[in-house]
């Protein structure tokens, strides 16, 4: 296992629930019986006599839990049954890449590390995971490489998540059903796919969020599922606006935000226990994705080609703030990550606070000649990545590490 795997693996652990470790019936007996060689002699050969004695009484008790812990799983609902399909895995790393050529533009220092087209670029622990030709790759930042592939059906088109110990992805087959796919973290392999109705008017496709390590919220129409994230059961289902392009969950888990309508997008906030609507934005533009939850509002990607930005919603009722002035053609995005929110876009690139929305640092990026586009800010291990296509025929395109100005307060 190499440094980053490693590093990978104890991330998932921190996030995946632990089953009990198993103990055997001698190691029982053990415990339960050994007299300690600090005893005195006496002592000790008391101790002894009793060793047998509470060794027997550990393995009937054992033997009792164990035998009570099978007949209840006898009773217990049985799980959704996966759907396997047939996949293709790259189960080598492929290797690493050449060093592309240095950017002719850098905003925020920006280096090039490999040239490339990804979508949907998204920081889960210790790597990148993104769309490359058709398939999920998952990268290492520092150098682009590519340590998993896997392919995944033509139409997926939300961002990778992280819930349950799995990768999730979800992609609408037709008009009247969406999938939910589970991949192994580390090999891309397949887990399971679960299908799920599709009630009402989709808008941008299927939108996915997770809440902890055991839930997903999926969106789709006019419903949003609650799914346990080790089964893929549906435990609850909700009710919004028809027309559902992107939800978010609060950073405290009980709300969930839904950019949602058929007439004009508008952000529906939801008690993510109840699934109760409890406020109604102001109406938006059309096409929103990339919806951020934070402690005091929420950021919002709207509208399409130039007219494309970035908005912050706060609670409090206070003037929205414009985070992107007028950004867009490639489509701006937004990543909240600890206490920065990175804005990106092809006018400008900026970091804001995400309890107020208000901008600690910019630059922009559109200089005419000297004219590039950074979106899907990725934070990894105190690092920051962005895509970087470029607008000319001397910038290229592909993944950057940025060095950003420390009033962003990048941690």
């Amino acid at each position: 296992m190499t440094t980053e795997e490693q590093r990978l693996s104890e991330w998932l652990h921190e996030q995946t629930p632990q089953p009990p470790r198993a103990i055997s019936l001698n190691r029982i007996a053990a415990l339960a019986g050994s007299p300690s060689p600090e005893m005195p002699q006496r002592r000790r050969a008391r101790a002894g006599r009793w060793a047998a004695v509470l060794a027997a009484a550990a393995v009937v008790a054992f033997v009792a839990t164990l035998l009570t812990t099978l007949q209840g799983r006898d009773h217990d609902p049985s799980p959704a049954t996966p759907s396997p399909t047939p996949t293709r895995i790259s189960s080598n790393p492929t290797p690493a890449p050449t060093a592309p050529p240095a950017l002719s533009f850098q905003p925020w220092n920006a280096r090039l590390i490999t040239s490339a087209t990804y979508n949907l670029l998204t920081p889960i622990g210790s790597s990148l995971y993104a769309f490359v030709d058709g398939g999920l790759v998952r990268l290492r930042p520092s150098t682009g490489q590519i340590l998993a592939r896997q392919a995944v059906p033509a139409d997926a088109s939300t961002r990778p998540v992280f819930s349950g110990g799995r990768v999730w992805i979800a992609a609408q087959t037709d008009s009247r059903s969406v999938v939910l796919i589970a991949y192994d973290p580390f090999s891309l392999r397949q887990i399971a796919h679960y299908k799920y109705p599709v009630i009402g008017h989709e808008v941008n496709g299927p939108a996915v969020a997770p809440s902890g390590a055991a839930t997903l919220y999926l969106g789709a129409g006019s419903r949003v599922y609650v799914v346990d994230a080790h089964s893929g059961r549906r435990e609850q289902t909700f009710r919004v606006a028809d027309g559902m392009s992107s939800l978010s969950v609060s950073p405290d888990r009980t709300r969930l935000e839904v950019a949602t309508g058929r007439q004009g997008q508008f952000v529906e906030q939801l008690d993510a226990r109840t699934g109760k609507v409890t406020e109604r934005g102001p109406v938006l533009n059309f096409g929103c994705s990339d919806l951020q939850s934070t402690s005091a509002g929420y950021f919002v990607t709207c509208g399409s080609g130039h007219v494309d930005g970035v908005v912050f919603y706060p609670f409090d009722r206070s003037a929205p703030v414009d985070g992107s002035q007028g950004g867009g053609g490639i489509g701006s995005s937004v990543l909240v990550s600890g206490s920065v929110a990175w804005l990106g876009g092809d006018q400008i690139i900026a970091c804001a606070d995400p309890r107020t929305g208000h901008i600690r640092a910019s630059e922009v990026v559109n200089l005419g000649s000297r004219a590039a586009g950074i979106t899907e800010f990725s934070v990894v291990d105190g690092r920051l990545y962005g895509y970087y296509q470029g607008f000319n025929e001397t910038t290229g395109q592909g993944l950057v590490e940025l060095m950003p100005p420390k009033a962003c307060g990048l941690k």
